[in-house]
């Protein structure tokens, strides 16, 4: 399985006759937004960003799904900065004006806001869970690595709520359990 379109296309083939075969996509992308915010190692990812002296803010990776942990560069060497709630920051930010190597961040919307504001250029690097598309030209792990814990979630789901038929369900539910245990048991 290369797409997530090829994921689709081999579950109408199993369902191949059933009226509700028309419900694979929908149930395709449920399955995946189920498990989306799990830390799988295949959507375990890194990015960086620039900070500039004097700017509080960097732009976050435009596809995590959670940030795992947030570093700054700071004389070659990674340093962990310190997650804080963004009325912390905007308090720090009322109550007094610092600049130096940053300690903190703060994610507010599409932000990362970081605490002392930057004096210099740092390389802010973010450890993340990526958000992979659903959509069905997409060609990520959800098909290549997870397609068969996704195939039969969605085929739990178009069992269970379009068709209502329990015991086929059931068998889905059981296949998810294992296609589930095999990929937690598998490393890069």
């Amino acid at each position: 399985m290369s797409t997530v379109s090829d994921l689709v296309d081999r579950l109408r083939d199993e369902l191949a006759g059933a009226a509700f075969a028309s419900q694979v996509e929908a149930a395709v992308a449920r399955a995946v937004d189920h498990y989306s915010t799990e830390p799988w190692w295949f959507l375990e990812h890194e990015d960086t960003a620039s900070t500039a002296a004097g700017i509080a803010t960097v732009a976050l990776p435009t596809d995590y799904e959670v940030i795992r942990n947030v570093t700054a560069t700071v004389n070659g060497t990674r340093e962990p900065l310190c997650a804080k709630p963004y009325d912390w920051y905007v308090d720090r930010l009322n109550a007094t004006t610092a600049s130096g190597e940053p300690d903190y961040y703060s994610i507010f919307g599409e932000t990362c806001y970081l605490w002392p504001t930057p004096d210099q250029v740092y390389t802010i690097t973010f450890s993340y869970i990526r958000k992979l598309s659903a959509a069905l030209t997409a060609d990520n792990e959800w098909s290549a690595t997870a397609g068969y814990l996704i195939g039969y979630r969605a085929k739990w789901d178009i069992y269970l709520n379009t068709n209502q038929d329990f015991e086929l369900a059931t068998l889905m539910k059981q296949a998810e359990g294992e296609a589930y245990s095999r990929l937690r048991r598998r490393s890069r």
